[in-house]
């Protein structure tokens, strides 16, 4: 029997639009279920805030490929203030 050896290249996967729908009702179904007998929790506020990030992907995904998404989500997130990292706190510190 001879070895025989397979190199495999990489592949993109393109989620459907369908299938993050599905998650983000997941993410909504977490909140509805979650308890807590803590006074305060930021969790179902994460899980609403996942869940319209994820709503919103998936209607871009719609209209436009996964790499415009995705390329469109960096651009925005690169953009920064001029301020960003110089910060004053309430006692006048400078913050960097």
């Amino acid at each position: 029997m001879a070895n025989h050896t397979i190199h495999v290249g990489t592949a993109a996967v393109n989620l459907s639009p369908d299938l993050f729908h599905e998650y983000a009702l997941q993410y909504v179904d977490c909140e509805r279920c979650f308890q807590t007998d803590a006074r305060y929790s930021p969790v179902p506020y994460f899980l609403l805030c996942r869940s319209i990030e994820i709503e919103l992907k998936a209607r871009h995904l719609e209209s436009k490929s996964t790499r415009e998404v995705k390329n469109r989500h960096v651009s925005l997130g690169a953009s920064k203030p001029a301020t960003h990292g110089r910060f004053k706190t309430s006692r006048g510190v400078n913050v960097q």
